[in-house]
């Protein structure tokens, strides 16, 4: 009887240390995912989807970005949306990492967070936060590829990029918006831009319990020098 009730007891103890971890353990989970709200990007900018950001996370004015991807389909339906953002945490002392994503499939914009172990010299080499979503809101890009036979798009932002190859089809954007080819002559060109890469029909699509990923056949590609 003593045996019963000394596991009857253990089982009680460690039911009620569950109880109290299991709330702990998702709280913390919470907190590194943050929901923003329900959004079509198609009726807000990349300054808005920064703003909204800001209000629930701090992010420093000398922010940085990378690893900026947009995904959008001819008719300019915003599908996939991804960029990094990486502040400072004075008081910490340390970089604070936050993922921005956005899928079609369900309409919700979130924040993942994750501590990272950048130093402020790798910080240096990326963009400027607020330089980079101007300039990407400034881009006319349905202009673009409208006059392009394509079925989707995907646009890539290129952080210090040597444009070398006069194979590729390179454009340069001056002050005022307008677009100039590259003459072979001017090459190589460092600089911030984007890649515009074009794709025919969807080949076949993965759906998943996070996403809907779809594989494209890619056939064109073009860059765009914004600075």
């Amino acid at each position: 009887m003593k045996i019963k009730n000394i596991i009857k007891n253990s089982i009680v103890i460690f039911l009620s240390i569950l109880i109290v971890i299991t709330p702990i353990v998702l709280i913390n989970k919470d907190k590194s995912v943050i929901k923003l709200g329900d959004y079509n990007l198609n009726d807000i900018s990349l300054q808005n989807i920064v703003e909204l950001t800001k209000d629930k996370v701090y992010i420093d004015e000398e922010a940085k970005l990378d690893d900026f991807s947009l995904f959008y389909s001819k008719d300019g339906n915003v599908q996939i949306l991804s960029f990094y953002i990486y502040t400072l945490n004075k008081k910490q002392d340390r970089v604070i990492k936050y993922k921005i994503r956005y899928f079609d499939t369900n309409g919700k914009l979130k924040i993942y967070r994750k501590d990272n172990e950048f130093t402020l010299t790798e910080l240096g080499e990326m963009s400027l936060l607020s330089d980079v979503i101007n300039k990407i809101d400034s881009f006319k890009i349905h202009e673009v590829t409208e006059k392009l036979n394509y079925a989707d798009f995907a646009i890539d932002y290129l952080n210090r990029y040597t444009f070398q190859s006069d194979k590729w089809d390179i454009y340069k954007i001056d002050e005022s918006g307008a677009m100039k080819r590259v003459k072979e002559n001017e090459l190589p060109i460092i600089g911030n831009g984007l890649n515009l890469t074009c794709m025919s029909e969807t080949i076949y699509t993965k759906t998943s319990k996070h996403a809907t990923r779809e594989s494209y056949e890619r056939r064109e590609e073009r860059f765009y020098i914004l600075d």
